[in-house]
């Protein structure tokens, strides 16, 4: 996915959508963008964010 796209918005939208079958809000959408933004390793930022969307108590509690 990385890979494949250069928007960092798109990408966290992609992650959600696949993760929490959901968009992100706007918050969300914003904290997570400006996280990716600050990191040196863009892969590993977006790791983190996919890493803390599985460990959230939304997808643990999905059915």
């Amino acid at each position: 996915l990385i890979s494949q796209q250069d928007d960092d918005r798109t990408i966290v939208i992609e992650l959600y959508l696949r993760t929490l079958s959901r968009q992100p809000s706007d918050d969300e959408l914003a904290t997570c963008v400006e996280y990716v933004r600050q990191g040196d390793d863009r892969r590993e930022a977006f790791e983190d964010v996919l890493w803390s969307l599985i460990n959230s108590t939304e997808f643990l509690h999905r059915r």
